[in-house]
């Protein structure tokens, strides 16, 4: 299988990848991807903020109204 090259993408590119994978198919891969995502994390330079849940979503929307 060709090597995937996971650390020459964007955060946001990685968080992309990791909602789409089909981790059934591609089971290295996904393990490839989960790996940089750590290690990215434990050095501290992941900068995706985390997304909020739909109803604090929702209530933050209408907060700002």
């Amino acid at each position: 299988m060709k090597q995937i090259d996971y650390k020459r993408y964007t955060d946001d590119e990685l968080l992309d990848v990791e909602r789409h994978i089909n981790q059934v198919a591609f089971p290295e891969r996904y393990k490839q991807l989960q790996d940089e995502i750590k290690r990215r994390q434990a050095l501290g330079i992941f900068n995706v903020p985390p997304e909020l849940p739909p109803k604090e979503l929702n209530n933050t929307y209408l907060a700002q109204q």
